[in-house]
C-alpha cells in the first residue's frame, strides 16, 4: 500500500574552510545527483508514522504490511514442513480493498493511497490466503488511525 522503507546512501561534501556541508551526492544510481537537502520533507503519512511510533504503536493503514509479511512467513513454514521445495506461496498473499464511508453512510470498496482518510478510523475487506486457506479467506480489518 503505502511506501516501504527504502535505502539511500549519500556524499557528504565539506566546505574545508568553514566544514559546512555543501552538497550531499547519490552513492547509488546516477552517482551525478547531488542536493543540498538529502531527505524531502515530510508529508502527511510520514508524520502520521511519527506520531504513532511517538507513542509506542504502528501507523494503522502499515498494519496491512504486517499481516503480509506474517502470511508470507506462515507459508514458508508450511512448505519447509512438508518437504516441497519446489513449491511457492501464492503471488498475492494479501488481496484487499479499503472501506470508505459515503455521504449517505454506505461502505464502498476503494482503493486509495494510506493517508488519505478524513476520519479516525480505517477499515479494510482483505482476501487472505493462507496454507489452510489457499483459495482465500475474507477478514475485515478496523483500525483506529
Amino acid at each position: 500500500t503505502g511506501g516501504w522503507l527504502t535505502r539511500e546512501a549519500y556524499r557528504e561534501y565539506l566546505d574545508p574552510v568553514t566544514g559546512q556541508t555543501l552538497q550531499y551526492c547519490t552513492l547509488m544510481g546516477d552517482t551525478n545527483t547531488c542536493v543540498l537537502d538529502p531527505y524531502p520533507t515530510s508529508n502527511v503519512l510520514q508524520k502520521k508514522r511519527a506520531t504513532a511510533r511517538k507513542v509506542g504503536s504502528t501507523y494503522a493503514a502499515d498494519f496491512l504490511g504486517l499481516v503480509e509479511v506474517a502470511v508470507i512467513n506462515s507459508w514458508q513454514k508450511y512448505l519447509e514442513a512438508i518437504g516441497s521445495s519446489s513449491s511457492s506461496p501464492p503471488s498475492s498473499v494479501l488481496l484487499f480493498d479499503e472501506l470508505v464511508q459515503g455521504k449517505n453512510g454506505e461502505l464502498t470498496r476503494m482503493k486509495r493511497f494510506p493517508g488519505q482518510n478524513r476520519i479516525g478510523m480505517l477499515a479494510w475487506h482483505t482476501t487472505l490466503k493462507t496454507p489452510q486457506y489457499p483459495a482465500g479467506r475474507d477478514v475485515v480489518f478496523i483500525a483506529n488511525d
